[in-house]
Order: structure tokens, then C-alpha cells, then sequence
């Protein structure tokens, strides 16, 4: 039996580089196994990220139309100041030269807006009264009723207009 370990051990040492070499290539070959496993890895970990940084691009870019969308109506309807209508219609009467006698703002909650109104008395010739009008509708304020009567050149007008706040 000792012959037959020397033999085995001699033709081990015979074999020894054929042996290393096989080790090394298995070796090498788990390694690189590791390796691709890992990359496959991180490249499913970032084409889940790529997702959800384009899920979150698509949401931006919702955002930012919605928003332009509402800032392009904020700029024909007043927003949440109580007082804005009260402000531009004082200013649009001070442009037109316009007389206000009485000027009654009221304020009615529908959903997510309000709906403005104000009861005016006014004095004025009758131009400045129209351009005045004028003024009122490009701010998208409607116009409910007026009643009007003549004082020579002056007219003096009981004007009840409406608009909308966002």
C-alpha cells in the first residue's frame, strides 16, 4: 500500500501544473460568475430607477402643465384676496375718471372657487362709463344688471357686476 501512495503522489506531482491550471480556471470561473451576477444585478436595480425617475419626469412635466394651465386662468380670474375684485374695480374707476358713490363687495363660497360680487353706484359721462365696462370684462367680471339715468352729461349708473375667484 505505500507503493501505491508514492505512485499516487508522483503522479500528482506530474500533474501538478495541469492541476493548478484547472483550479485556476474554475476559480476564475466562479469569480466572473460573481461578477456578472452582480452586474445583472445592478443593471435590474437601475432599470427599476430609470422607471422612477421617468414616472417622476412624467409627473413634472404634468405639473408644470396643469400650472401653466392655471397660471394662464389666474391671470383672467382674481385668486383668493377678498379684497382684489374691491381693488381693481376702484382702480378701473380712478383710470375712467369715474365717480363711486357706494361700492357693497359680497362673497359666496361654491366648492372650490368663489363667486364676487359688488353692488356699485357710480357717476360718469357716459364714455367713461362704457370704457369702464370695458376694463371689467377683460378681467373676466360679468356684468348682472345696470340700471342707469341721465344728469345732463352725467350719467349715474347702479351697476351690479359678478366674477369668479380661483
Amino acid at each position: 500500500m505505500s507503493d501505491l501512495t508514492q505512485m499516487d503522489v508522483k503522479d500528482l506531482l506530474y500533474y501538478k501544473n495541469t492541476l493548478a491550471t484547472i483550479a485556476i480556471v474554475v476559480i476564475f470561473g466562479l469569480v466572473a460568475k460573481n461578477i456578472v451576477a452582480d452586474y445583472n444585478q445592478k443593471m435590474a436595480s437601475l432599470d427599476e430607477e430609470k422607471k422612477k425617475n421617468q414616472e417622476y419626469k412624467w409627473a413634472v412635466e404634468e405639473y408644470n402643465s396643469l400650472k401653466s394651465r392655471y397660471d394662464s386662468l389666474a391671470e383672467k380670474y382674481f385668486q383668493k384676496d377678498s379684497m382684489a375684485l374691491k381693488n381693481y374695480v376702484e382702480r378701473a374707476a380712478v383710470n375712467q375718471g369715474i365717480q363711486i358713490s357706494s361700492l357693497r363687495p359680497t362673497r359666496e363660497e361654491e366648492g372650490f372657487y368663489w363667486v364676487d360680487k359688488i353692488a356699485i353706484e357710480i357717476d360718469a359721462s357716459y364714455y367713461n362709463f362704457v370704457q369702464f365696462v370695458k376694463d371689467l370684462e377683460s378681467k373676466k367680471i360679468e356684468v348682472e344688471k345696470a340700471q342707469m339715468t341721465q344728469k345732463g352729461d352725467q350719467v349715474s349708473v347702479q351697476l351690479f357686476i359678478k366674477t369668479i375667484s380661483l
